[in-house]
């Protein structure tokens, strides 16, 4: 990110600091200033709900297609 566009926190602001004062690893100190992170973040979450509900959704077909291939089976088997 541009130095110009660089977004000042809040101890630069002159308010109480959200994080910790201690020296925070390359990786995360990165991560807190560029907000690129946290939308990977995001779309990694996301990613993570959608295919959680896909996985849900996948199950309720299932067993009720099962449930209809039996009732199938069941008034076929009856009508010989």
């Amino acid at each position: 990110m541009p130095s110009s566009q660089h977004v000042q926190g809040p101890a630069q602001l002159g308010q109480s600091p959200l994080w910790s004062e201690r020296p925070l690893p390359a990786t995360l100190g990165r991560l807190r200033r560029d907000t690129r992170g946290f939308a990977s973040a995001e779309a990694a979450l996301l990613a993570l709900v959608l295919g959680g509900i896909c996985i849900v959704v996948g199950g309720i077909v299932q067993r009720a297609a099962l449930q209809a291939a039996t009732a199938l089976n069941t008034e076929l088997a009856g009508s010989k």
